[in-house]
């Protein structure tokens, strides 16, 4: 069985990882998970990069202890002090484009069906939850109408 660690990857990423030195310090840290704080640097830099990837930030091919203080991996943005967002760089701008292995083949256009389009990540909270208020509101329909014969 793993043990418990805090995700690194996805959109639960803790935002105690301001820069790419405070994520490559955890990884140094705890990593592996087996055998915490005996990652070789150089290994531990590759996870950086590679974990950083995975959140959809692109490294600097010379991801080391000279820059990573300067390179954010979130951006805190407080619109009051009740509400704090962290936000990825890149998704502030641009986003990377996908590779080929980042993108499933179910979402391949054939040729027969070239306008084929699927949805974004984003999209899917929002979609489950639309149709959970659907299925609600079927519910409370047929409720009603058997109440009234």
């Amino acid at each position: 069985m793993l043990p418990m660690s805090p995700p690194i990857v996805g959109p639960s990423i803790p935002a105690r990882f301001k820069t790419a030195m405070d994520l490559h310090n955890f990884i140094q840290t705890y990593m592996p998970w087996y055998n915490p704080n005996s990652i070789a640097d150089e290994k531990a830099w590759a996870v950086t990069a590679y974990v950083m990837k995975l959140n959809g930030i692109t490294p600097p091919d010379n991801l080391s202890p000279l820059n990573a203080d300067k390179i954010p991996i979130f951006s805190t943005i407080t619109i009051n002090p009740a509400l704090t967002l962290s936000i990825p760089p890149n998704s502030q701008g641009k986003k990377p484009a996908p590779t080929q292995a980042d993108t499933p083949n179910f979402a391949t256009p054939t040729p027969g069906n070239s306008t084929q389009k699927s949805l974004p990540e984003d999209w899917l909270p929002i979609l489950v939850v639309i149709t959970v208020v659907i299925i609600l509101l079927i519910l409370l329909a047929a409720r009603l109408l058997m109440k009234k014969s």
